[in-house]
């Protein structure tokens, strides 16, 4: 009994970590969101620019709300644009660094929170129909994919919280 309850509270423990070096916070409670993490690798170069792409959902779409998020990004110094969007037809969401320099690393600043509480219900529903996805690089060579997690409410932490508590209670009851 002891070892399922260890291999139990192991496995939560395990879901609960990220895939990717960088990871979208969606706290879907306030309609922000932020990064978090690092990664390096290499940007595709274009005629003006150097850009790193990412994309949830079918290429060649074009993009609808854009929210430019050029602070979140502490590593990618200079004059750069970055930029994310849900497709218009709400198929995916795109997401975009580009930089005139040629650059190899995002290093987010999560302090640095974005709003999308004024995009449409659609609009919302399809960013936030991302969770638990990720984002698959599509320009750019080397760096991981980008996970979209949701950020707990706090009710949910306290219900974790009370769940650990009463397996202590129920293993010191009855010794398990």
């Amino acid at each position: 009994m002891k070892s399922t309850l260890l291999i139990a509270m192991s496995s939560l423990l395990i879901g609960l970590s990220a895939s990717a070096d960088i990871s979208l916070k969606i706290n879907a409670a306030d309609d922000t969101f932020y990064f978090e993490g690092s990664d390096t690798g290499s940007p595709t170069e274009y005629v003006l620019d150097y850009q790193v792409g990412y994309r949830l959902g079918p290429s060649h779409v074009a993009y609808g709300d854009l929210i430019l998020i050029d602070s979140a990004f502490a590593e990618v110094s200079g004059d750069y644009s970055a930029s994310i969007a849900t497709f218009t037809d709400n198929s995916g969401i795109f997401l975009a660094f580009n930089n005139p320099d040629v650059f190899s690393t995002l290093t987010a600043d999560n302090t640095v929170h974005f709003s999308y509480a004024g995009w449409s219900e659609d609009r919302k529903a399809t960013f936030e129909g991302g969770i638990g996805n990720s984002l698959t690089l599509v320009d750019g060579s080397g760096f991981s994919s980008i996970a979209i997690e949701a950020v707990p409410e706090p009710a949910t932490i306290g219900l974790v919280g009370l769940l650990g508590g009463a397996l202590i209670a129920v293993r010191r009851i009855f010794a398990i």
